[in-house]
């Protein structure tokens, strides 16, 4: 039977290194057959904005995010609530990540073998 990984983004994408190791686990995750899905709560909502870094010197990682249905993880959440809270819409939202509460995630954490949060 094929483990299941669920990792949780709760790392804003710039300052910070957990967010970008994050996804890095996640990718490595999804390499050895691992059914991999990942949730965005808090400022790891931020991870998924469009965004122009411009100035910022650091990569971009929304290509990155982008990427991740190539590599088996169909499967992305964000916090719809944090979202609710700071007056986020959606569309500001990557595409295919799908909202969850708070709620659910717990839910949701309960239905995976290894859960990782960053």
């Amino acid at each position: 039977m094929m483990k299941s990984v669920l990792i949780i983004i709760k790392t804003p994408p710039y300052g910070s290194v957990p967010s970008r190791e994050a996804i890095d686990v996640a990718f490595a995750a999804a390499t050895f057959d691992r059914h991999t899905e990942v949730v965005f709560l808090n400022e790891g909502v931020l991870n998924l904005l469009n965004s122009d870094s411009g100035d910022l010197p650091v990569k971009d990682i929304s290509k990155i995010i982008a990427s991740m249905p190539m590599y088996g993880i169909e499967q992305m959440y964000f916090d719809a609530d944090f979202c609710t809270d700071l007056g986020i819409q959606s569309p500001q939202i990557f595409e295919q990540a799908q909202p969850i509460s708070r709620e659910n995630v717990q839910q949701k954490m309960q239905d995976f073998d290894q859960v990782w949060v960053f």
